[in-house]
Order: C-alpha cells, then sequence, then structure tokens
C-alpha cells in the first residue's frame, strides 16, 4: 500500500514566507551614527572657521600662500555636504532595498573627519615654514 502524506489527495498550498521587519540593532545604531555624524559635521565647520586665522603671520614680506584658504574651506565645507548627503540616500536606498543602514551614517562620518583633515592641511600649509 501507498501511504500518501495527504488525506484523500487534498493538496496544501504553502504559505508565502512572512516579511521580516527591520532588526531593531539596525535601526538603534543608525540612529546613533547619525548623532555622531551631525557632532562630527557641526565640529568640523565650527572648526574650520578658525581656518582663517591661519593668514594672521602673514605680513607683506612674508611667504604666504592665502590661495590655499579657498580649497580648505571648499574640502572641509564640501565633505559635511557631501558625508550628509550620501548617509541620508544611502540610508534610504538601505531601507528600501531592506539591507543593512547603520552603514551609511558611518560611512557619511568617515567622509566628514577625512575631507576636515584634507582641508586643515591645506589651511597649514598657508603659512610656509
Amino acid at each position: 500500500m501507498n501511504y500518501s502524506p495527504y488525506p484523500a489527495g487534498q493538496y496544501y498550498q504553502s504559505v508565502p514566507p512572512t516579511r521580516k521587519g527591520r532588526s531593531p540593532v539596525d535601526v538603534v545604531v543608525t540612529v546613533l551614527l547619525f548623532a555622531v555624524l551631525v557632532l562630527a559635521a557641526l565640529a568640523s565647520f565650527y572648526v574650520s572657521l578658525y581656518f582663517a586665522m591661519a593668514t594672521d603671520g602673514c605680513y607683506s614680506d612674508s611667504d604666504c600662500n592665502e590661495d590655499l584658504l579657498g580649497p580648505a574651506y571648499a574640502f572641509a565645507w564640501g565633505g559635511i555636504f557631501v558625508g550628509f548627503v550620501g548617509a541620508i540616500v544611502g540610508t534610504v536606498v538601505a531601507a528600501c532595498t531592506r539591507i543593512w543602514m547603520w552603514i551609511w551614517p558611518l560611512l557619511g562620518t568617515i567622509v566628514i573627519v577625512v575631507t576636515f583633515l584634507i582641508g586643515l592641511s591645506f589651511a597649514d600649509a598657508v603659512v610656509s615654514r
């Protein structure tokens, strides 16, 4: 005899897999990293306001290259913009595609810190030593 797992020839339809919700750890870490991103952006902007003080030692007879202040501000402030936009767009795309979101504010913070350090090196190069 052949025993069927289905009674009287009835077949059961498979239940579609339930859609899992977003991990609470991912959401919490993303929010915390966005707070770190905002703090890094504020610190970068605030400290970059002092880049102009690099020209305090420049007089008419000194060897100062004041043209480097433009790129210093461009890197510092441009990095803030790129870091924020990249983090926001990346997080929205990650939320829609259901992949990790926390990586994007982390990458945005790294962009802000690195571009600030590049801008700082330009500001430091204003005064030749």
